[in-house]
């Protein structure tokens, strides 16, 4: 039978020089390679580290150099904290959030959700009322009022002066 070792350099591309060294067996939907060990499913660029630098200290993640998820080059790999992941994938541009009138099927602008949570606290109007103006759901309209959505927004510093319209 063969070793952990053998087994996963067999599925690994080496690049040239210092490029990066591609996993080439199972990859998940995200891009990171997975290995089956000992009954568990691992993600390849932690076997790498795991193989090449020791084991993983608690609470920390293996984060990429390259930015290449099947990349198991233990010279593009590096430790941090979780905090340090998100960090370095928002540095990179990679969070896969789009707020608000970005988001690709947004229905509403930043100015209609403005707009919507300063006539529903006039308490004038009615929720549902809202919801077929805007052409939204009464739910999409609750999830704005309460900030369970849209809630990257700031509160409007004006409502009061301007008595919610």
């Amino acid at each position: 039978m063969r070793t952990l070792e053998e087994r996963f350099w067999a599925k690994v591309r080496k690049g040239e020089g210092d490029g990066c060294w591609v996993w080439t067996a199972s990859i998940r939907s995200d891009g990171y390679g997975r290995l089956r060990v000992g009954g568990t499913t691992k993600l390849t660029h932690r076997v790498s580290w795991e193989l090449n630098c020791g084991a993983l200290p608690d609470g920390l993640c293996v984060l990429h150099r390259c930015d290449n998820p099947p990349c198991v080059n233990p010279d593009h790999l590096f430790l941090g904290t979780h905090q340090d992941n998100i960090r370095d994938r928002d540095q990179k541009g990679r969070n896969g959030h789009c707020l608000g009138q970005k988001h690709g099927r947004s229905k509403l602008k930043t100015e209609d959700v403005m707009r919507m949570r300063r006539i529903f606290s006039t308490g004038k109007i009615e929720q549902k009322t809202l919801a077929q103006f805007f052409g939204v759901s009464d739910a999409t309209v609750s999830f704005i009022i309460t900030r369970k959505r849209w809630a990257h927004l700031p509160e409007d510093p004006f409502a009061e002066i301007t008595g919610g319209i």
